[in-house]
Order: C-alpha cells, then structure tokens, then sequence
C-alpha cells in the first residue's frame, strides 16, 4: 500500500500599521475585517475539529493537525495567540498529541523567522532566520525541531550546511533541485532492488526523472561526513491538488503506483481549506494518511530497520520552485536514499 504524506505549509506575513499596531480594513477580504481574519475562520480554525465520520457513521470532532506534517510561521503564530487562543492551542497540542504518540517526533516543524529567502541573504542574517525559527518553535512547542520549512523551498549549499549546523535532521525540496543522484554502493534504494541492480555513478535527473518515492541524503561540503536527508515532493499530485483535481485524484494515483513506498503533498492554506471543505479527511478510502514522524519510525515494520540512506543527490540547485509551495508535495517517508553534495545551478 501506497502512504500519503500530508505536509500543510501555513504562513501570513505580518499586516500590522506600524503606527497603530493593528490591523487596518482591507476590504478584498470582506466580509472579514482582514485576511488573517477570514483566512483563520476559512482554514485554520476549522481544521482544528473537523466533522469524520466513524465506522458505525457516528459524526467526531477530528484536529487535522494531529494527523498531518505541518509549518506554521512564528509571525502567524504570534497574531494567532494574541487574536484566537481558541485556534492557537489546538494547534500547539496537536503536535504534544503526536509527540506522545511516536516517541517524541511531533507532527510541526520550524519556518525560518521571517520567511526570507535564505539563499539571498547574508550569512548573518541567514543564520539568524534559522536560529530565531528554532528559537520561536521551542518557545511554541516545548521541544527541539527537526526540520525547517525553507521559504519557497529555496536552499543553496550555504543554505544546507547551515541546517546541519543547527542540527535538523530533513528538509523538503522541489524536485527540479535536484541535479544528480546516484546509490551508495551495494545498498537497495527501494524494496525489490538488489545491490548488483543499484547502479553506483551519478545520474543526470531532472523534476519529471527524479524518484521522488524515497529519500536521499545531502552531505556538508566541510567533509565532515554530516548529512542531512531530504525529501522532494511528488510534481503531479501536488499540481493536481493545488490547481483544481478532486480530492478522489491523490486515491487513483497511490492505487496504481503499487510499488511507490509513499507519496506526499505540500498544500499552502488556501488548498488545505480547499480540502478540508470538500471533506476529504471524511472519505472511505483505501490509504493509510502518514505523518511527519514516519520519516524517521517509518510503518514500524520495515521502515525503521532501514536506517542508512542509499542513494545520494549532487548538484541541489538553488531555484525558487516554478509551482508555489501552495501546490508542492513532500517525498516519501523511507529512509532509503542520500544526498551527496549541492551546488548552486539556477537563478533565484
């Protein structure tokens, strides 16, 4: 069976009037004041006890952020604590729920602090968006985070080098970043492979060549042997589900790629609110919604014992995606593949 991985990228950018300290009117918005406003009543809030239906067809209040990887802003989180505590702390205790359920991975991840692109700003800005995203995520969730949401997926190997400094553990990539990849020798990228079928030199990809059904492994240029996995998003799905497909379209497409160990969405708000108004969660569908922490525990039954990356990826570029992170998706939770150096190839 195919696992969907549900990743929910959630940001606004501070609106205040610096003079007020407030909010003014913004009147596309209406009938809401503004849109963090109507953006919480349509998306966040609502997502926070969603109507399933169970076995026996009794209707349950059900918190999506439970059950999905997610990255909320630290300035979105800050307007949400101060404006709606009733939006606010289903989504802190969502990922407590989560860290308890799966040996303290927990289903939110850090967002550099003020959604820069990282790749154009200077190292001391670049590691201070990092460390006050980290900053914020453990003033927020009690806990050390694992990954960070780089804005528009943007990265060079600065960029990475920096997140295996600070010490996370995955990061989510387009996959047009992606240059080369190669196997490490002897080691099955994907089950069915043998070590005589994995091929051991580099290989040219490209966004529609890449497998993005397993996950690779970013070493530091320092040649410490640090790595850092990473995991590029499936460009089908996540065009579909961003761009109008209905939500039945994810069901056929894990279905018929039987041997793919998982396939994932990045969705921006507006699509997460999208799906959720067309009751996805409540659907009868024969696929098993995976979360953030199955990167690392995998199904608990073959996942886990593989520990070692097996392939690796050269040549990351650096390129803000063509598709919005509203329509990117997050590659598999195996961990059966490795990065193995970056350079930056494209234009920002």
């Amino acid at each position: 069976m195919t696992d969907l991985i549900i990743h929910g990228h959630f940001y606004q950018p501070p609106r205040e009037n610096p003079w007020t300290g407030t909010i003014d009117p913004e009147p596309d918005a209406h009938p809401f004041h503004d849109w963090n406003e109507r953006i919480n009543a349509e998306c966040y809030q609502p997502n926070t006890a969603v109507r399933i239906l169970d076995k026996t067809g009794r209707e349950l209040l059900f918190n999506n952020y439970a059950h999905i990887s997610f990255d909320f802003g630290p300035t979105l989180l800050s307007w949400l604590e101060r404006n709606h505590p009733e939006t606010y702390a289903p989504i802190i205790a969502a990922d407590a729920e989560s860290a308890r359920r799966n040996n303290g991975h927990g289903n939110a991840i850090a967002q550099a602090y003020n959604h820069a692109i990282l790749p154009l700003a200077n190292e001391r800005d670049r590691r201070t968006q990092v460390r006050w995203g980290m900053a914020d995520f453990r003033y927020r969730f009690g806990r050390e985070p694992e990954s960070m949401w780089l804005p528009e997926t943007a990265c060079n190997d600065d960029v990475l080098g920096l997140l295996i400094d600070e010490g996370l553990r995955f990061v989510i990539l387009a996959p047009q970043q992606a240059a080369r990849v190669r196997s490490r020798t002897g080691v099955p990228a994907w089950p069915g492979q043998t070590g005589k079928s994995v091929p051991s030199n580099w290989q040219t990809v490209s966004e529609r060549t890449i497998d993005t059904s397993v996950a690779y492994s970013y070493f530091h240029r320092d040649g410490s042997a640090r790595s850092i996995a990473v995991f590029f998003y499936d460009p089908e799905l996540a065009q579909a589900i961003a761009f109008g497909e209905e939500p039945e379209e994810p069901v056929r497409w894990s279905t018929s790629r039987p041997t793919a160990r998982a396939m994932g969405i990045i969705t921006s708000l507006a699509n997460f609110a999208w799906l959720m108004r067309w009751q996805w969660m409540r659907r009868r569908v024969g696929l098993r919604l995976a979360i953030s922490e199955t990167i690392w525990t995998g199904t608990r039954r073959t996942w886990k014992s593989r520990s070692a990356m097996a392939r690796k990826v050269r040549g990351v570029r650096g390129v803000v995606p063509t598709v919005s992170a509203a329509g990117c998706a997050i590659a598999d939770a195996t961990p059966a593949a490795s990065l193995g150096g970056t350079r930056l190839g494209g234009s920002l």
